[in-house]
């Protein structure tokens, strides 16, 4: 399993462990996993045995819970992941990949004015490209979502550009036809005869 992005920083841990290495192990572990039931368990079920995760550990299980089920487009457990990301916004506001992550679980619920205030609110946090991309896909999306087309073009032609950059990943370099599609299946429903 590629990870799709770093957990944002180097965070270490009390116990002198980098979370990066801890989550290393965790998706080494469990790759072929569903991980979704993991981190509702550990998150949102723990249990009166359980112990307590930090609040950085919690907050980057949700997002890379939330991140994979993106990525893989496997959205029935969206009512989970609204659960799991609402409860990253709890104890994890401040971060950006929290809101980020939020906001484009809200995308897909088609929560789309939540979510664009949501992606505003980081935009003066800084992204590395791939962040970007996906900001701009998910922001074409939610103002698509909301009859803003012109926003939506500003937004796609800046995920043409990300796109178009030889260091994008291939994950973002096939964003702006999966946008474009969302775009001309929402076009084709307005233009649609109501009968």
């Amino acid at each position: 399993m590629i990870r799709p992005y770093s957990a944002g920083g180097n965070v270490v841990l009390p116990s002198g462990r980098s979370l990066e290495a801890i989550l290393d192990v965790f998706y080494s572990r469990h790759c072929n996993a569903p991980i979704l039931p993991l981190v509702v368990r550990a998150v949102l079920e723990p249990g009166e045995k359980a112990l307590p995760l930090l609040p950085a550990v919690e907050c980057c299980l949700i997002d890379h819970a939330a991140t994979n089920l993106l990525f893989t487009d496997d959205l029935h457990h969206l009512t989970d992941m609204d659960r799991l990301t609402a409860r990253g916004m709890e104890i994890g506001a401040n971060l950006r990949t929290m809101r980020q992550t939020r906001a484009s679980i809200l995308v897909e619920l088609g929560r789309y004015e939540e979510a664009i205030a949501l992606f505003l609110s980081t935009a003066d946090m800084p992204n590395s490209p791939f962040e970007e991309a996906l900001v701009s896909y998910f922001l074409t999306r939610a103002y698509a979502g909301t009859g803003d087309l012109p926003q939506a073009e500003t937004n796609l032609q800046k995920l043409r550009g990300l796109a178009a950059s030889p260091e994008a990943s291939p994950l973002v370099t096939k964003l702006p036809d999966k946008a474009q599609r969302v775009l001309e299946a929402l076009e084709k429903q307005r233009l649609a005869p109501n009968y």
